[in-house]
């Protein structure tokens, strides 16, 4: 597809600052200075491996910007935002970063430090004393530093399921219920990536500050950063947008065909992945970064902080390409992964909510950043991407894209080998039991942390639909040993989710709970956790 909008290109100057710089190494003693020679693809190169990876990975478009030596030196758009209307983007138009706003959440925690009002290693509780997890241990000794390195004991994706699917639960509601969430392991003992514990680090910045957590990043961090357009409130920013405002549209691929995906704005999960943002701001984000918390000559964040998120906190196993880009360390620091990239130091985030996947990644060694953001559902094409970049400015020649979409590729075959024995598949039939037979199952059951679940018989077959939240609801089909599969309604949204609903019998053969268990892999969609117990008719 043809690249659209604006090009930041300091290509003459940007050389000769570098062979400037470069004679002048020896005395140089900022850790931030240059410290490794990085040569820039040409912008035509750029722009290939741009709209490659549109073609690739079915991606309709992305924003890609690049930071070096404290300036933002490339910002370009390729493919379209939307589709439907033949919207170009352009590197103002707006995505939703996802997790890469745990960046901000850290930031915004930093910046109390930095004013005194509260340490990293202060506990959590004596800032948010309300807060209770179900192990009394935990709730003493959890500290703010806990809270930004998933660390907590809680598992993975823990709680994700009052965040996610157009939730309506509150911030102060999530909070509450997470002492009604089992831990899966001890404190700090084991990573588990965890968006509740970003939820509480929000609701933290908003006690200790008085202000809410939209506002004090706005006012503290998006606004003073310069960074226009970009927004810490989600539900305002998408609850009357302008008639042609610019906003990209998220895509879920089925198949080889787009799917149009509605904005979920993430009322309570804002701290964890609630952001929109575009190129150019998310440059001047790098930029803050890369400059030890200083951008155009003014200090927002002190050094020390801006190295204290930087910090290996917790210890990670080695990455899915780590023998390819020879990687010897991995690690969670506050509100980043660290690793090395073949010899380089590397911080990163990545971000994916309602069909946007977005990626951050620096090195600080060359004072080079990239961002990439994309509507489309698919991180093998910024992870792709971004490490061809990386591997241009190393001088390499490896062919990262290819290599993901092998991958992309090979997963795919597993899924189709997988498929076989699937629930509906003809090893495993459905069964079709009477109306009467059905009706034993329908009712009313709670969980303690999630809420009600409704069950209800409709003609033929079951329904059920999940409380607080918009259009969570999906018919039932029937298996052996009072074994069901729900299949989601929405299946743009939730497609991916099918799970199992297993029904447990008192002596007396009554039904009276049921757990649940995903089919799939999305760590989000967290209905292992669930205990439904039948509620009196």
């Amino acid at each position: 597809m043809p690249a659209s909008s604006s090009r930041k290109l300091w290509y003459p100057v940007w050389l000769l600052a570098l062979s400037m710089l470069m004679a002048a190494w020896p005395c140089a003693a900022d850790t931030t200075a240059l410290e490794m020679p990085a040569t820039l693809p040409a912008p035509a190169a750029i722009d290939a491996l741009a709209e490659r990876t549109l073609r690739l990975f079915n991606v309709p478009g992305l924003a890609l910007a690049i930071v070096q030596d404290g300036h933002t030196v490339f910002e370009r758009g390729y493919g379209l935002r939307d589709r439907d209307r033949n919207r170009p983007v352009d590197p103002q138009t707006l995505f939703g970063i996802g997790s890469i706003t745990k960046s901000f959440t850290a930031a915004s925690l930093a910046l109390l430090v930095d004013q005194g009002a509260i340490g990293w290693d202060d506990r959590v509780i004596d800032h948010l004393p309300e807060l209770q997890l179900s192990d009394p241990y935990v709730t003493r000794e959890l500290t703010i530093r806990d809270l930004l390195s998933h660390r907590s004991g809680l598992g993975e994706g823990a709680g994700d399921l009052m965040l996610f699917s157009r939730s309506q639960f509150t911030r102060e509601e999530a909070v509450h219920n997470l002492r009604f969430l089992p831990l899966s392991t001890s404190l700090r003992s084991h990573f588990a990536y965890n968006n509740m514990m970003f939820v509480v680090a929000g609701l933290l910045v908003e006690r200790v500050s008085g202000e809410r957590w939209e506002r004090f990043v706005q006012k503290r961090l998006l606004d003073p950063l310069g960074m226009s357009g970009c927004h810490a409130d989600p539900v305002a920013a998408l609850a009357h947008p302008a008639q042609d405002a610019d906003i990209a549209v998220g895509y879920h691929e089925i198949g080889t065909t787009l799917m149009k995906l509605p904005s979920d704005p993430l009322k309570a999960a804002a701290p964890a992945g609630g952001i929109l943002c575009n190129a150019d701001g998310m440059a001047r984000w790098m930029r803050l970064q890369l400059g030890a918390g200083s951008i155009d000559g003014r200090q927002i964040l002190s050094r020390t902080q801006r190295d204290a998120m930087w910090t290996p906190q917790t210890i990670l196993p080695p990455g899915p390409t780590a023998a390819l880009s020879r990687q010897h360390f991995r690690s969670y620091g506050l509100g980043w992964f660290l690793e090395d990239f073949k010899g380089d130091e590397r911080i990163w985030h990545s971000g994916t909510v309602a069909g946007m996947v977005s990626l951050v990644s620096m090195l600080p060694e060359r004072g080079t950043g990239f961002v990439v953001l994309t509507n489309q559902e698919d991180s093998n094409a910024t992870n792709g991407l971004v490490a061809a970049l990386t591997e241009a400015v190393q001088g390499g020649s490896f062919d990262w894209l290819g290599e993901y979409k092998r991958r992309e590729q090979a997963a795919g075959a597993a899924r189709d080998r997988r498929a076989v024995d699937l629930p509906g598949s003809a090893a495993r039939p459905f069964l079709h039991p009477p109306a009467t037979e059905l009706a034993e199952y329908a009712g009313n059951y709670r969980d303690s942390w999630r809420g009600l679940f409704s069950i209800s018989l409709q003609g033929d077959h079951l329904s059920l639909r999940v409380s607080k939240a918009d259009d969570l609801a999906g018919s039932m089909d029937a298996l052996p040993h009072d074994l069901f599969v729900v299949h989601w309604d929405d299946r743009a949204f939730n497609g991916s989710d099918d799970a199992y609903i297993q029904f447990q019998r008192d002596p007396d053969g009554r039904i009276v709970s049921a757990t649940m268990r995903l089919i799939g892999s999305d760590f989000s969609f967290d209905v292992q956790d669930l205990t439904l117990r039948r509620q009196p008719s």
